[in-house]
């Protein structure tokens, strides 16, 4: 072969990966990501957390697995770096984060470091654990972000207002002034933290089987067994920054975490319960489904 194509074609193929992964948000490719979700209204920012990720993940898979499939030699490092990356920068970056939406963009930077551990396996049972953590993950953000999308009315001194949630801490006492909406967080949470028996932990564990599978039995140069060890770590560090989260909606006042403090409420508050209680019944239904497919 050319020499010119044995050193160019290579790196376009990184380059094209690379475009989708930035469009993933994963890590190093992931700072954008936090300041979008910051600056965007949040039903808008519920859209790009969702849609535009399932369909780059799919191009990404038909790409590594059947056009690229020459040079995977090559994208295997590069996906296993990319994991690591995403793993330890999204758990680290989502661990100190103030802003609700912040916090919501590097957990997705984790998340998609767990999406990506099947593929770096290279097998189909690796392709479907990703899709299969892929399915609940876009289940759990949906519920998470319409959850925060029925927080934008607020009762404040000025009387029912427009107001969009900024702060983590401003869910404090959420359990108080809407039960159903506070509910359905808390358990989303903590299905994303890999609680078992909820979707997480089955999403976790199913991925995590297939790598350690392939890691004691196919090493690729000692890399493998260091990207389990490193994604058991990040799974127990985000069981931390969710659990902070549902202390605050759960047991601390509002009064003590804002200088004027508001009090979420629907504008309707029938509407608001029943919707709390949609998402409740949504994501139980599926966790509930993924623990006894588990078992099968």
């Amino acid at each position: 072969m050319n020499p010119f194509f044995d050193i160019f074609l290579p790196l376009g193929v990184l380059l094209v990966i690379t475009a989708l992964l930035i469009k993933l948000a994963v890590a190093p490719f992931h700072e954008w990501v936090a300041d979008i979700y910051e600056g965007i209204p949040t039903p808008t920012a519920l859209f790009f957390a969702t849609i535009p990720k399932i369909s780059n993940f799919f191009i990404l898979v038909r790409l590594v697995q059947n056009v690229f499939e020459v040079f995977w030699n090559v994208l295997q490092p590069f996906l296993v770096l990319i994991c690591i990356f995403s793993l330890i920068l999204g758990s680290l970056n989502a661990f100190k984060q103030q802003n609700i939406k912040r916090f919501l963009a590097f957990s997705s930077v984790n998340h998609f470091g767990f999406i990506l551990l099947g593929l770096i396996v290279g097998t189909k049972t690796g392709i479907a654990a990703s899709f299969f953590y892929l399915a609940f993950y876009i289940i759990l953000t949906f519920g998470v972000w319409t959850s925060l999308i029925l927080l934008t009315y607020v009762s404040t001194r000025r009387g029912l207002q427009l107001y969009q949630l900024t702060r983590i801490t401003e869910l404090g006492g959420l359990v108080n002034s809407n039960r159903g909406v506070a509910f359905s967080i808390l358990l989303i949470l903590v299905s994303m933290g890999g609680i078992p028996p909820l979707a997480g932990f089955n999403a976790k564990i199913s991925v995590l089987l297939v790598l350690i599978e392939k890691a004691f039995t196919e090493p690729l140069g000692g890399l493998l067994p260091i990207v389990v060890l490193v994604a058991l770590i990040s799974s127990v560090l985000s069981v931390f920054y969710y659990i902070r989260i549902i202390k605050i909606l759960s047991f601390v006042s509002t009064a003590h975490t804002t200088k004027n403090p508001v009090i979420f409420k629907i504008q309707k508050r029938s509407i608001g319960h029943f919707f709390g209680i949609y998402v409740l019944a949504f994501t139980t239904a599926f966790n509930l489904f993924s623990f006894l497919l588990f078992l099968v």
